[in-house]
């Protein structure tokens, strides 16, 4: 209901990058098919210039990660991070909401 979802997967780069849709259920599988990165701040630099080619800022920023990722943690471009964390949490900013996330094995 007009929401705007843009889409950036990582590993050490940007692996997918690019608005989706509910029906584009394949490019998320296949964006998500594999191993993270220990590097956001690609991911991030990503999500700045679109936001700097569209002259609006993301609501907030969703960062599915397992949070072995470079320390410092990046700087959110968005207005507000949300972090959905599988494993043990680590060093995520203070201003983030962490949400832990159970897979079962």
């Amino acid at each position: 209901s007009g929401s705007i979802v843009y889409l950036v997967t990582h590993t050490d780069q940007v692996a997918l990058e690019g608005s989706i849709t509910s029906a584009d259920t394949e490019k998320v599988v296949e964006a998500c098919g594999f191993s993270g990165g220990t590097r956001a701040q690609p991911a991030y630099d990503a999500i700045e210039r679109q936001q700097n080619e569209t002259g609006k800022t993301f609501d907030v920023l969703i960062h599915f990660t397992d949070c072995e990722i470079e320390n410092p943690w990046p700087t959110c471009p968005a207005r507000r991070l949300v972090i959905g964390a599988f494993g043990p949490t680590r060093e995520t900013p203070e201003s983030a909401e962490v949400l832990s996330i159970d897979v079962p094995v």
